[in-house]
C-alpha cells in the first residue's frame, strides 16, 4: 500500500498538529521472521513449505493505530490486510508486529496487553529510556523531511527510527520514544541466537490531526501485573497443561 498523506497544505497539517488535543497516526507493521524449522529436518517438501508461508507472511501487513497527546498514546492493532495471494497449499501464518501497548511519557511507563488462558492482564514496565544517536542521513516521507537516528535497545535489539523534526512530538510505535520528532517510521532487528532472529518494519501511511473518535486506550479494566508476575502464571498454566498431558497419555 502506497502512503497516503491527508489532504491539507503541509504548514497547515504542522500548526494543527501542535494545536490539537489528540492525534492520531496510522502505521502499516511488517515481520520478517526467521523460522526455527530443525524438527522438519527430514521432512524437506514440510520445510520447504513452511519456508515458503514465513516468506509469504511477511508481506502482508498488520494496521496499527498510534493515538497520543503530549503526555500519553496508545498503539493498538486495527486489522491484518489480507492481500489474497496466497499460495495454494502454503500453510496460513500471520505476524503482528507487536501487542496493543500504552505509554505515560509523564509517568515514564507503559502497558503491554497480554492474554493468558481467559484472562487478559496489563504487563507494566518502567518506560525505558534510549539512548539515540542521531546521524545526518535524511530523506522525506509523506512530505516530511525526516531524520534517521539509531539505538541499541536491549541485548538482543537494535532499532534504526526516521522522525520528522517539524512535527514536534516524542512518540512513535510501540514503545519507542524519545526523539526531537515524531517517528514516522521504524526498523527493529531482534536477534534472539541459534539463527532466530526477527525483523520488523513500520510505515505511517496516514496522519489525522483531528480524529473525530480515537481515543487512547489506558486498559483501565485489566489486572496490571508486572512481567515477573505474568511469567509465574505462564509457569504454572504450563505445569497444568503438562499434568493434564501426562495423565492422558498414563490412561492410554
Amino acid at each position: 500500500m502506497k502512503s497516503k498523506l491527508q489532504l491539507l497544505p503541509l504548514l497547515l497539517l504542522s500548526f494543527l498538529l501542535n494545536a490539537q488535543d489528540v492525534i492520531s497516526v496510522t502505521y502499516e507493521g511488517y515481520v520478517k521472521s526467521t523460522p526455527h524449522l530443525e524438527r522438519y529436518k527430514n521432512n524437506p517438501q514440510k520445510m520447504a513449505e513452511m519456508e515458503r508461508a514465513f516468506e509469504v507472511a511477511s508481506k502482508i501487513p498488520s494496521i496499527h493505530l498510534l493515538t497520543f497527546n503530549k503526555d500519553e498514546s496508545s498503539f493498538l492493532l486495527e486489522e491484518r490486510i489480507n492481500n489474497n495471494q496466497e499460495e495454494a497449499g502454503i500453510g496460513k501464518i500471520r505476524f503482528t508486529a507487536c501487542n496493543d501497548m500504552y505509554v505515560n511519557l509523564k509517568g515514564l511507563y507503559s502497558l503491554g496487553e497480554h492474554n493468558l488462558g481467559n484472562k487478559t492482564y496489563a504487563i507494566k514496565e518502567n518506560l525505558k529510556s534510549i539512548d539515540w544517536k542521531i546521524s545526518n542521513e535524511k530523506k522525506e516521507i509523506m512530505g516530511y523531511e525526516v531524520r534517521k537516528a539509531t539505538a541499541v535497545y536491549d541485548s538482543i535489539t537494535k532499532v534504526e527510527a526516521w522522525y520528522a523534526p517539524k512535527l514536534n512530538f516524542k512518540n512513535g510505535p510501540s514503545q519507542y520514544w524519545g526523539l526531537p520528532g515524531l517517528i514516522l517510521e521504524m526498523y527493529e532487528f531482534s536477534d534472539y541466537g541459534n539463527g532466530n532472529q526477527t525483523d520488523v518494519h513500520y510505515i505511517a501511511t496516514i496522519i489525522d490531526p483531528n480524529p473525530k473518535s480515537a481515543k487512547i486506550k489506558k486498559f483501565e479494566k485489566h489486572e496490571q501485573i508486572t512481567q515477573a508476575q505474568y511469567d509465574e502464571k505462564l509457569e504454572e498454566m504450563q505445569k497444568v497443561f503438562q499434568e493434564i498431558h501426562s495423565e492422558g497419555v498414563d490412561k492410554n
